[in-house]
């Protein structure tokens, strides 16, 4: 499945989200970095929650890149502008 990486950020060491995600029970670690990305084969748009070595440790589906972009708004206060927009390659 062919993945484009449309917008990521790095968020400062401890950054909590207002959201709590868990896997299997256990809460999960705040996140490193935030990625937006789109499948090839899904309209939709996906938030990554990435640790410090790059690994997703979870995900949330937005329908646009709007609504992406609003989750991270609300649960990290990154405004829209603080992304970095990653080029078409």
């Amino acid at each position: 499945m062919t993945m484009k990486l449309l917008r990521q950020i790095a968020l400062p060491e401890g950054t909590a989200g207002k959201a709590r995600h868990t896997r299997n029970g256990a809460i999960l670690l705040s996140p490193a970095a935030l990625s937006i990305v789109q499948y090839a084969s899904d309209p939709g748009f996906y938030l990554l929650y990435v640790d410090a070595e790059g690994r997703e440790l979870t995900d949330t589906y937005h329908d646009t890149l709007d609504g992406a972009l609003s989750q991270a708004e609300w649960e990290f206060a990154v405004t829209p502008g603080q992304w970095k927009i990653v080029p078409d390659s």
